[in-house]
């Protein structure tokens, strides 16, 4: 039986992610994808940076195994979980930072890289573009939220198409 991909959220963290800008979108595509994923059953890891200074994940996306780390990167604290896994999809912050330096870990370690740019951020436009940037550059591909979502359908056949048809829907809402 094959490992499935897991969705990966970098650190997005309470007391980081009012310095991201448009932080409030970010948040809500995050917890979109997050909540496509548990309807699809799809694993999801959580990733803290230094969590005595920077606190715990927002309340909405708690209770996933949740990995502490120090280096900018996630993949060392995440490299036990991600043993034998083929792909993972990223969210998080910093696009230039510790989203770039996963990316380049992951794709190092043979772990294919899907971002979804609209659930990323960082604490300027300019720093979220140039990382999102660099993370294509080194083999990432860049995706839409929602494509991620249909990607992980498949086809409207699938069992949970209606369902998840209807969060993309409540997630379309303007914020």
């Amino acid at each position: 039986m094959s490992v499935p991909a897991r969705l990966l959220l970098i650190d997005p963290q309470e007391k980081m992610m009012p310095a991201i800008e448009g932080a409030k979108s970010v948040l809500a595509r995050i917890l979109f994808l997050t909540t496509v994923a548990n309807l699809l059953e799809k694993p999801i890891l959580a990733t803290v940076q230094n969590r005595e200074k920077l606190g715990d994940l927002p309340e909405d996306l708690r209770g996933y195994p949740t990995f502490d780390k120090m280096t900018f990167s996630a993949y060392p604290a995440l490299a036990s979980a991600l043993e034998g896994v083929p792909e993972v999809f990223v969210v998080g912050v910093e696009s230039h930072i510790c989203i770039y330096q996963t990316v380049v870990d992951c794709l190092a370690n043979g772990i294919g890289v899907t971002i979804a740019a609209d659930a990323c951020g960082a604490r300027t436009a300019d720093r979220h573009e140039l990382g999102i940037a660099a993370c294509r550059s080194a083999g990432a591909t860049i995706l839409h939220s929602e494509a991620i979502a249909y990607q992980w359908l498949g086809s409207a056949d699938h069992p949970k198409f209606r369902d998840v048809l209807s969060v993309v829907k409540h997630y379309s809402v303007p914020i």
